[in-house]
């Protein structure tokens, strides 16, 4: 088996698997982060609606600013996570940073 894709995340805990076939163990995000203790779904705003309690992201962004791992948690996403807030950053902005670094986010599935 493959090492885990990328450096994050030293305690690796789910394997990963490529259109089923399995790659390697995909690392897990980096504990410790100011986002503990907050709901999920900040992380993973789906429009904006403040009438309907949706989130836009906004709110996880600003948690995340001065988050002792925010920066280990922006690589986690840019490796990883296609979607949600990750190290204060939208999707568009993991995009447009990956676009730049040339990086590809793994595309796995949980076992």
């Amino acid at each position: 088996m493959p090492p885990a894709k990328g450096t994050i995340g030293k305690r690796p805990e789910v394997v990963a698997k490529v259109s089923g076939t399995e790659v390697g163990v995909r690392p897990v995000p980096p504990k410790g982060g100011a986002c503990v203790g907050h709901p999920t779904h900040l992380w993973y705003p789906v429009g904006h609606n403040e009438k309907r309690g949706v989130s836009s992201g906004s709110d996880a962004m600003k948690i995340c600013h001065g988050c002792p791992v925010q920066l280990e948690c922006l690589m986690y996403g840019l490796e990883w996570e296609q979607f949600g807030v990750w190290g204060g950053t939208s999707e568009h902005g993991r995009k447009l940073i990956r676009s730049k670094l040339r990086i590809s986010v793994a595309r796995t599935e949980y076992e």
